[in-house]
């Protein structure tokens, strides 16, 4: 994990195919491997695109081979997902996009336009107000999520399992606190895997 205080530098060799999806011809073939989300081999690998760059500079006015910059909470400790023309990212609330929601202490998954970095929307989680997440009330979502068509998965800091579509509207939600007992250790974070039909999420118990 990573923390970039509060900015998603969204550089130029990222976008043109790090971290996106392959094309249908690219993708394995072999029945059992996992769908990526971060390379063509799901290990940041990339053996497709040629010429890209190998330096880069975010200082203020010496930007070199940074195609956008924009504004995220104070801590971003998921990696960005890039997928069907979108960057999705997880943060905290520091930085509000909806004036209406205040407070830092929220997970939220936002999502960019992937050609010029435009703010598309917000999935805001509330993190219960339960002492086994004092720790990490303000670490925000830490989960990285995984895309599979029009569909993308994560796990928020209260151990929910969410479905959503990459328009921002989140389909089912699955509590591992209440079906499976589970108990965070600080907070819940682990970045799913699908495998064929599988949808396999990691999970633990901490201490109270």
């Amino acid at each position: 994990m990573y923390r970039m205080n509060g900015l998603l530098l969204a550089l130029t060799f990222i976008l043109a195919g790090c971290m996106r999806e392959p094309t249908a011809a690219e993708a394995p073939q072999a029945t059992g491997l996992a769908r990526p989300n971060v390379g063509p081999d799901r290990n940041l690998v990339n053996t497709v695109d040629k010429n890209l760059p190998t330096t880069w500079s975010v200082e203020e006015g010496k930007q070199k081979n940074i195609k956008w910059v924009a504004t995220l909470g104070s801590h971003t400790y998921g990696g960005p997902a890039v997928a069907d023309g979108m960057v999705f990212v997880g943060t905290n609330n520091a930085n509000p996009r909806d004036p209406k929601l205040k407070g830092r202490d929220k997970a939220v998954l936002m999502a960019f336009k992937e050609s010029d970095g435009k703010f598309l929307w917000q999935i805001v989680h509330e993190i219960p107000n339960d002492v086994i997440f004092k720790d990490g009330r303000e670490e925000g979502l830490c989960s990285t999520p995984i895309i599979e068509g029009k569909r993308l998965y994560y796990v928020t800091p209260a151990c929910e399992l969410i479905c959503a579509n990459v328009q921002g509207k989140i389909e089912w939600t699955y509590d591992m606190m209440k079906e499976l007992k589970v108990v965070p250790y600080h907070l819940g974070n682990c970045s799913p895997l699908i495998v064929d039909d599988l949808l396999m999420v990691v999970t633990g118990n901490g201490r109270r």
